[in-house]
């Protein structure tokens, strides 16, 4: 190994152990410290807001002593935040806690994810009813979705504006969409059926294999509807 790289990983692992406050890289450290806290109170605001200042904060000290940024680009940073924290003490007593957390980094995927056209309806009118179900569509880049046990969706959209005293929502499963049409991050709760057309169209079903699957596990559902509003949503990258 090179003096250089011996020099670099000294100094790495100096900058992220335990230091007398008297050492100028017991500064560095707690300021990288303070820097990876602050953005995960940042990337998780929501998170932060249920538990209290005071135990995100513990919280996040103790991820970031553990889990230290590596990259300079601090918007993106807390990506395992929520499977760690699925571990921590407080999420068996907030059971809703981790897919909040979930949500929120959707939310960031989204908003970092590359550009790419979204698919416009007008691409699909000019089809057959033939084609149009042969067709393998792709989620657009900055599709994010998934299925919880918790409303934790609506919680974090009711943390969204201004919220009432007392958040109650409907104790059920839902599936959670993020998507950007229009360069904005847009949140929509889920039901089972559009979970399931979009979970098929992920994993490279036709659109008329991944539409009958979902309208033969939830018959009662409108799947035409439900498919455009997904449209709508921006939640499929354009044909061309």
């Amino acid at each position: 190994m090179s003096e250089l790289k011996q020099f670099q990983s000294a100094f790495f692992a100096d900058v992220h152990r335990t230091l007398p406050r008297t050492t100028p890289l017991a500064v560095y450290s707690n300021t990288a410290l303070l820097g990876a806290t602050e953005a995960l109170a940042d990337n998780f605001p929501v998170t932060r807001e249920i538990v209290g200042k005071r135990a995100f904060a513990v919280l996040a000290l103790t991820f970031a002593r553990r889990y230290p940024p590596g990259s300079a680009v601090l918007a993106k940073y807390g990506s395992t935040f929520p499977d760690w924290l699925a571990n921590e003490p407080i999420a068996s007593r907030l059971t809703y806690l981790v897919d909040v957390a979930r949500c929120e980094r959707m939310w960031i995927e989204a908003l970092h994810a590359a550009d790419a056209p979204a698919l416009d309806v007008a691409e699909l009118q000019a089809r057959d009813p033939i084609q149009l179900f042969e067709l393998k569509l792709k989620l657009h880049p900055a599709t994010r979705l998934a299925w919880h046990s918790t409303p934790a969706i609506e919680i974090w959209l009711a943390h969204q504006d201004e919220r009432p005293e007392e958040i109650v929502p409907e104790w059920r499963a839902r599936g959670a969409l993020f998507t950007r049409p229009e360069l904005a991050v847009e949140a929509l709760p889920l039901d089972a059926a559009a979970h399931r057309l979009l979970c098929g169209i992920r994993l490279g079903e036709t659109l008329g294999a991944a539409a009958g699957a979902a309208s033969s596990l939830y018959p009662v559902v409108d799947m035409g509807t439900c498919f455009a509003g997904l449209v709508e949503r921006g939640a499929f990258a354009a044909i061309r």
